[in-house]
């Protein structure tokens, strides 16, 4: 895990930046779309950009423990 994204963890919580990378990956929202419409701690796109940084990481860790 990056050190970006351990604080943005940190931050935002696990929930969030999952939430963050899905809505971007699957619902196609940018960075300030999920400011305006995505999880209430991510308030500015620079918050968010983190936020699905820090998603994506989590989904390739999760591809690396279930495969």
């Amino acid at each position: 895990m990056t050190k970006t994204t351990a604080r943005a963890i940190a931050n935002y919580g696990v929930k969030a930046c999952r939430v963050a990378y899905d809505m971007h990956h699957r619902q196609g929202f940018g960075a300030s779309g999920i400011a305006n419409e995505g999880p209430v701690v991510l308030r500015t796109w620079k918050q968010a950009d983190a936020a699905i940084n820090a998603g994506r990481e989590l989904a390739q860790m999760d591809r690396v423990v279930w495969c």
